[in-house]
């Protein structure tokens, strides 16, 4: 078995209605394979960031566009290693396999041990005919596919949507990695309008700023278009005060680059409002119509009402220009019993530290949202490459121990940012990615976070 978290962890995704996904699961993790969600096709297309890419096919799924755009994704993206397992015998689609197909013919346990060895024992992007592993007979019926990485993770998908099931890294009594599975949560699917807009424009439609991330220079207006048949409001959220309950020590300066200035606009329906960012730094706004400030976790929080609930109608504005006063390096954590980075946004010059701490019990991740940057993103107005998340991070996924694994005080990790740009981040073990609005969305359901509807994201401003 291989001993680093990296070559331990496998990417999952299947559709909804793949009967023994659980079983399959927990038959890898019993074999100390490290499971972790991928929550949206954008993250399957991202197979290439993880050691391997294990990918479930079945001749029923061939008709179903969500799951053979998650299987395209998964195969072009190139991942170091691409299993494909089949629910019958089929032909498979091309692409950079490193074995002939796993045929299901016995036990999920046979399956998962199958599994195993292929990933043990093969190479990376290794062309060259490898010898067909033994065939085994599953005793279930199996309608669609899945994929699967050394990062396990699980993407649900429906018609008409991505739906996320949630797979939380965590340890049980034995000091193994340990996954539960948490109820499906409908990722909220945001119109934009219904016509092209404007650059420097954002559309308010069904609860939710479109673009979610809007990017702008100095002295440039942004107009906002309410497309609802209500009056809606955007406006600037509180300076971030104490958290209540926090012994961390931790502090965030935040008086240099966020909400500079003030805004607060009313919008009729189908009216605009526009306001002029003379001021650089980053700008939190929200509709407090359908939304809720929080001052104890100073996050916004959708209202049980919205039409998007949980995503609160929340909008980010970064007015790019040179910020004075920046630090070298900047801390952040996560407290006690709270699925939640202690600070929504932090700033650090370039080159510079930023340090998570994690107070918590249990274990914590950090890694980039997907999708920023795309050709899908940037057709709703989103900004182009390089400009959220610009640089990869250390690792794909982060790991932070809580107090159960690094008593007393939990682990502390640290890095370097080199490359100026907006980092947006989340824990994977506790939100997932919206598909359409390259959004962090909480995890509800059985599995519903801490602080739910808040979710568990965070943003680095790096400066020049």
């Amino acid at each position: 078995m291989p001993h680093s978290t990296f070559e331990r962890t496998v990417l999952f995704v299947a559709p909804l209605h793949f009967p023994f996904a659980e079983q399959l699961i927990a038959a890898l993790q019993r074999r100390s394979w490290i499971v972790i969600r991928a929550e949206t096709l954008a993250l399957a297309a991202q197979s290439a960031s993880y050691h391997t890419c294990l990918v479930l096919l079945s001749p029923e799924s061939q008709g179903d566009p969500y799951v053979q755009a998650a299987i395209q994704g998964a195969i072009h993206s190139h991942a170091g290693q691409l299993i494909p397992v089949c629910t019958a015998p089929m032909e498979i689609p091309p692409g950079q396999w490193v074995t002939k197909p796993l045929v299901f013919k016995h036990s999920i346990d046979a399956l998962a041990e199958i599994i195993s060895s292929a990933i043990r024992t093969t190479g990376p992007l290794m062309h060259a005919p490898i010898p067909p592993a033994p065939e085994f007979e599953l005793n279930l019926p199996c309608r669609s596919i899945a994929v699967a990485a050394i990062t396990v993770a699980l993407v649900v998908l429906v018609a008409g949507g991505v739906l996320a099931v949630h797979l939380i890294p965590g340890q049980n009594a034995t000091g193994q990695v340990t996954t539960a599975l948490a109820t499906a949560t409908p990722s909220p699917t945001p119109t934009i309008a219904p016509t092209p807009l404007p650059p420097d424009s954002i559309s308010l439609r069904n609860g939710q700023f479109s673009p979610f991330i809007q990017v702008i220079a100095v002295g440039q207006t942004i107009t906002w278009y309410n497309f609802d048949s209500s009056t809606q409001a955007v406006k600037t959220t509180a300076k971030p005060g104490p958290v209540k309950g926090d012994t961390s020590g931790l502090q965030n300066v935040t008086t240099a680059y966020l909400n500079r200035q003030s805004v607060d606009l009313t919008i009729a329906a189908g009216a605009t409002a526009s306001f002029t960012f003379k001021t650089p730094g980053l700008y939190d706004l929200y509709d407090p119509n359908v939304a809720t400030w929080n001052g104890d976790l100073d996050r916004v929080a959708a209202n049980p009402a919205s039409p998007a609930f949980p995503a609160a109608m929340e909008n980010i504005v970064w007015v790019q220009g040179p910020v004075a006063g920046l630090p070298a390096n900047a801390a952040n954590g996560i407290l006690a019993d709270n699925d939640d980075f202690l600070f929504d946004f932090v700033a650090i010059r370039k080159g510079g530290t930023i340090s998570f701490q994690n107070f918590d019990t249990d274990k914590h991740f950090i890694s980039l949202v997907t999708g920023w940057g795309t050709s899908a993103a940037q057709s709703q107005g989103n900004p182009p490459a390089g400009v959220v998340n610009p640089a990869a991070l250390q690792t794909p996924v982060i790991t932070i121990n809580g107090t159960a694994d690094a008593p007393p005080h939990g682990q502390k990790i640290s890095f370097s940012l080199t490359v100026p740009g907006l980092y947006y981040y989340f824990c994977p073990a506790h939100a997932a990615i919206d598909p359409v609005s390259f959004r962090v969305i909480a995890n509800g359901g059985t599995n519903k976070t801490s602080v739910f509807p808040v979710p568990m994201e965070g943003f680095i401003l790096v400066g020049n």
